[in-house]
This record gives structure tokens, C-alpha cells and sequence, in this order.
């Protein structure tokens, strides 16, 4: 976004659509998803918000707010769960820590219209690969938490501002590779969804984009919670993070494929069996 002359969410106005007059377009929506976990994970998340282009600009100013409150340049969860980066002498200090997080979600929850989430477990898609032709069926664990986001995001907007312009943008990180950006972009087109845009995390100055800070929170406080659930660390609500908790009540619209949704779906698709040999 070098040389753009204009702020970011500005400078995504103008880019997620293109060959409109962008300042008509600030009350069209966009969804923002990032990425978290994957085949070594215990499940794969897409998480991110829908909202206006105007409730992106207010929410963009709050969340640098918030950041310079603590003197932080950016909000990145694996760097702030492991104190790394700006987040290195945090260490000991857990009310700081958790007034911190607490002030994101107030930050989503006051500017954002619906967090949006899918979960893919691993192994339950690892047994169900084994007797059914699922990868090839849905393209793989990532397209098909890709796809099942955006149909999520769908329904919100079906709900609350049918026949409004929307747009989707991935972070670029997820899906590196332009094989995997072409394949998304050819089933959402088949699937009736907006084409996705794939836009980097940090634009060519450095500099973080704040949408995607609050999709990458939302992305990993799930596959956290999937992973201590299925390690047997979740007994009851007081072991569930409190950033968790606070982020799976606001407006929302999950899907989530454990082995039973899987399953229906094979059926209910038609996805074949494969072949056994001896």
C-alpha cells in the first residue's frame, strides 16, 4: 500500500471494489478472515468479522487506540501468547495481560457487525478421508473451512442486508500459493459467493492491518480451545480462557465439522466411498 496517499481501510475501500466509486462504499460490507492450526493442529480455524467499510474505519482507530494505550505497534496472538516481539517483558504480568485482551473484544464487539468462524477438525477429517473421498470432495481441510466462513457470512447478510454489496478478503499467508487462491476462487464463484480478495498481513511499509490482528485473536483463541479440549484440559468453564469466553459470546455465526457433521455431510453429498484394497 506504499504511496497510496490514503489510510488503509481508505486504501481497501478503493482496492475490494474496484471499478466503483469507493466513497459509495462505505456502507457496503467486507469480511476479513485469517488462519490459524492445521494438519499437526487439532483443528483448522478461520475466524474474522463483517461489517460496513465505515464500522472498519471506526473500528481501525479504536484498535490503534487500544494499542498505543499500551505503547504496542500491532496485536499478534502467537507473539503475545509466548511474550515475544513487543509483548517480550509482559512476562508476570497477567492483570495487564488480561485488561489488555479485554479492551480488543470491547474494541470488536462495539464496531463489528458478526464474528464469523469455522472449524475443521483434523482428525475427525482424517478418519472420515480414510473411508469416504472427502479431500477430493472438498478440496481439502483449508477450502473447506474457507468456504464454509463465507457461507456463514452469507446467511448474516441474507438475514440483515440482503442484496447489498459485500466482499472477502483472506489473509494472503493462508493461502500463499496461487494454485490454492485460484481453486478458492473458482468454488466460490460455483458456490455463488463473493470472489476473494487475498491481501498481506502488513502492508509494504510494515505496518500491520488492523483487521486482521482481530482475525488472527479470534482464529487462535478457537484452535486454542479445540486443542485443550481435545487434550483433555477443559473440565469445566474455569478452565476456559477468559478472552475465549468473551469472544465466543458476542454476535456470531460458527460452523463447525467435528466427525458426526462430517459424516452427515458425505452422506447427505454424496461423497463415494473409496475403494478398499487388498
Amino acid at each position: 500500500m506504499r504511496g497510496t496517499g490514503c489510510p488503509p481501510i481508505e486504501h481497501l475501500a478503493r482496492v475490494v471494489f474496484l471499478g466503483r466509486d469507493w466513497r459509495k462504499c462505505y456502507m457496503a460490507f467486507a469480511m476479513y478472515s485469517d488462519a490459524s492450526g492445521g494438519l499437526i493442529n487439532a483443528a483448522k480455524v478461520i475466524s474474522g468479522y463483517i461489517a460496513s467499510v465505515e464500522d472498519w474505519q471506526r473500528f481501525d482507530t479504536d484498535w490503534k487506540l487500544t494499542l498505543a494505550h499500551d505503547n504496542v505497534p500491532y496485536f499478534h496472538m502467537k507473539e503475545f501468547a509466548h511474550f515475544k516481539g513487543p509483548y517480550s517483558d509482559w512476562k508476570g504480568q497477567d492483570t495487564r495481560r488480561a485488561n489488555f485482551l479485554a479492551r480488543l473484544v470491547s474494541v470488536t464487539r462495539d464496531n463489528l457487525r458478526c464474528r464469523i468462524t469455522s472449524v475443521v477438525g483434523i482428525k475427525a477429517f482424517a478418519d472420515l478421508d480414510r473411508e469416504y473421498m472427502l479431500t477430493e470432495g472438498v478440496d481439502g481441510v483449508h477450502a473447506l473451512a474457507a468456504r464454509t466462513v463465507v457461507r456463514k457470512a452469507r446467511e448474516w447478510m441474507n438475514e440483515n442486508h440482503r442484496g447489498e454489496p459485500w466482499k472477502v478478503v483472506f489473509e494472503s499467508g493462508d493461502t500463499d500459493d496461487d494454485a490454492t487462491q485460484s481453486l478458492l476462487r473458482v468454488r466460490f464463484k460455483n458456490d455463488g459467493f463473493p470472489i476473494p480478495s487475498f491481501e498481506p498481513k502488513k502492508d509494504e511499509n510494515g505496518v500491520w492491518f488492523t483487521p486482521f490482528q482481530a482475525a488472527d485473536f479470534a482464529a487462535w483463541e478457537f484452535r486454542k480451545f479445540t486443542q485443550m479440549r481435545d487434550d483433555g484440559f477443559i473440565r469445566s468453564l474455569y478452565d476456559v480462557r477468559k478472552s475465549f469466553m468473551n469472544l465466543s459470546t458476542m454476535r456470531h455465526k460458527d460452523g463447525v465439522y467435528e466427525k458426526a457433521d462430517l459424516l452427515k455431510m458425505c452422506k447427505a453429498g454424496g461423497v463415494p466411498r473409496r475403494t478398499l484394497t487388498a
